[in-house]
Parts: C-alpha cells; structure tokens; sequence
C-alpha cells in the first residue's frame, strides 16, 4: 500500500495510538512535576515569611507543623490538592489577650496565597477586626478553621457586605453572623501578582510593608 491511505493501514494506526497514550502520559507527569515545584517553592515563601515577619514587628498565630491554613477534602476531587493559603500574624507591640497565650487583643493580619482557577496566583494582605473583647476565640487557630479566615478574605457575598473604597476592599460582617468567624466585625485587603514576590526584600515590602499600612489605615 502506497500513497496517503498507507496512514491508515493497522501497523502505523496501532503505532499512532500508542504515541498519542505516550504523549498523554508524559503530560500529566509534567502537569503533577509543575504542581510538586511550585508546592516546593510556596514553602520556601511561607519559611521565609515567618523571618521577615520577626523584622517587621509581626508574629506567627499558628502553631503547628504545617504553619498555614488549607482546606482539604476526600470527598471532593478539587480539594485532593491544596491551591489556597493563609497565614495569620498578630503585632508584637498589641496588648496580650488575659486567658490565651500568644493572643493579642487587637487585629489579626492575613496573608492569603491563591492560586485561582482560568488566573493569575495572588497574595493577599489583609488586616482582620474583631469585636474588642475577643470573646468568640477559645484558643490559638488550627489548620482545621481555614474557613473562619478564608471566607472573610473573599468575601461571601451572604455573610458580607463591601463599603466602597478608592484603594483597598473593604468587608462589613452582618451582625447576627459574627458568631460564625470568631466575632470578626470589619476587613480591610488588598491585591497584588505573586509573582511581584520573588525575594527577600519584596516579602518586606509588598507583603509586610502592606500589613504595616493597614495597621495604620483608619475607616
């Protein structure tokens, strides 16, 4: 057989197929290699962070091994690999809360990394108020209250409501669902690329130089 029908004999049908698995293979092992690197490099960001934090005057809500907020889920395939992360720092100079060690009775500032479906990833800076008593916190956060943090820093849209503002977002909790986010009372975020934080002196300045300027913000 010659000519262009020879394309289809079984042979080269049989060799074009498995060609094609091959190359499907090779793609979602390159696809896992670029999830496992960019895990990799987020955790070196995250290590870093608690350094600076110290600089700046900031220090780490959480305690354990992990050392940041994520949601997971086995019931739910897009929960399997963790694509949001928020760190949670109170300023060292506030006044200590009476019964919980290591809390302060004063706002706490999160650092939100997501990595957004169709988007470029983002990091969050955002200043958290509470009621000034604290009362709905019985200890330090754990891995397990991602969402007491998560949802205030997207804002859902039943819990929140946004006051508009010509530079950061701001997020107003109704009142009767304070109970469900620790008594958090106000937010005030902003935005920036994750790729504007590529070093040292940028987690200084884009991340911790934002926390200093909304510790200063007043509304």
């Amino acid at each position: 057989m010659c000519g262009p029908l020879s394309m289809l004999s079984p042979e080269r049908l049989s060799m074009n197929t498995h060609d094609r698995v091959y190359d499907v293979g090779v793609n979602i092992n390159n696809a896992f290699k670029v999830v496992f690197d960019t895990y990799q490099n987020l955790k070196k960001l995250l290590d870093e962070m608690d350094s600076v934090a110290q600089e700046a005057g900031f220090f780490s809500l959480l305690r354990s091994s992990f050392g940041f907020l994520r949601w997971k889920s086995d019931v739910q395939s897009h929960g399997w690999f963790p694509t949001d992360f928020i760190k949670l720092y109170q300023m060292v100079s506030d006044p200590e809360h009476p019964t919980i060690s290591d809390l302060r009775l004063a706002p706490v500032y999160a650092v939100e990394i997501a990595f957004l479906q169709g988007d470029r990833p983002i990091v969050v800076a955002a200043r958290l108020d509470y009621d000034f008593d604290m009362a709905g916190w019985e200890s330090l956060p754990r891995t397990s209250d991602h969402g007491n943090f998560y949802w205030p820093l997207v804002g859902r849209e039943s819990d929140f409501t946004e006051i508009p503002h010509p530079v950061y977002t701001i997020r107003q909790i109704q009142n009767h669902k304070k109970k469900f986010y620790l008594g958090i009372d106000k937010v005030v975020l902003t935005r920036k690329d994750l790729v504007s934080v590529d070093s040292k002196d940028s987690i200084a300045s884009v991340i911790f130089g934002t926390l200093l300027e909304l510790a200063e913000f007043q509304h």
